[in-house]
């Protein structure tokens, strides 16, 4: 039973440890034989040549294993990033008016954090979504209601548009009065 805990052992070797232990493998095995004399380990490769191999092929396996776990995580990391982002973008794209108006006050404002209250329908819809985040747990009472400080998501703040929230630009505005 020891050396099943032993193998579990060798088996969370860090990669780099893993990769280091082929390398050295793969020199010992491949090096030219007048080089293995040189460094008088001709004799050990010879004796131990087998368990070398034996090593290679299981530290290179580990490697291995290793790197097509990193591979996957990435590819899924960067599937859920696009899946995410188209998202985003279809959210943003099916606001209705009033949503809009609430988060044209972020822009109008020229603010990242802009008291709202949260007991109003539209702004606790964007914030159920997601389209909004408080700011603070600490909230302001004035005039009835409930007053929060509220911040755009940053993902949702980087995909919205002037254009998308129906405000005007500079070009806009300037081709209105001529």
């Amino acid at each position: 039973m020891e050396w099943i805990s032993r193998l579990i052992d060798i088996i969370q070797l860090p990669t780099r440890y893993a990769a280091w232990i082929a390398l050295a493998s793969v020199i010992f095995l491949f090096m030219p034989d007048t080089w293995l004399a040189k460094l008088r380990v001709d004799q050990l490769v010879d004796d131990y040549g087998s368990i070398i191999g034996l090593v290679l092929i299981g530290s290179g396996s580990l490697v291995g294993i290793n790197v097509l776990h990193w591979l996957w995580n990435t590819s899924q990391h960067w599937y859920e990033k696009r899946k995410l982002i188209k998202k985003v973008k279809s959210t943003i794209s099916n606001l209705d008016r009033h949503e809009k108006a609430v988060l044209r006050e972020f822009f109008m404002e020229g603010q990242n954090t802009v008291m709202l209250p949260l007991d109003q329908p539209v702004v606790a819809g964007l914030y159920h979504r997601g389209i909004l985040e408080e700011a603070s747990l600490r909230g302001r009472r004035t005039r009835g209601r409930t007053m929060f400080p509220m911040q755009l998501d940053p993902l949702i703040r980087q995909y919205l548009t002037l254009e998308t929230l129906g405000i005007p630009t500079d070009e806009e505005a300037a081709v209105e009065e001529s």
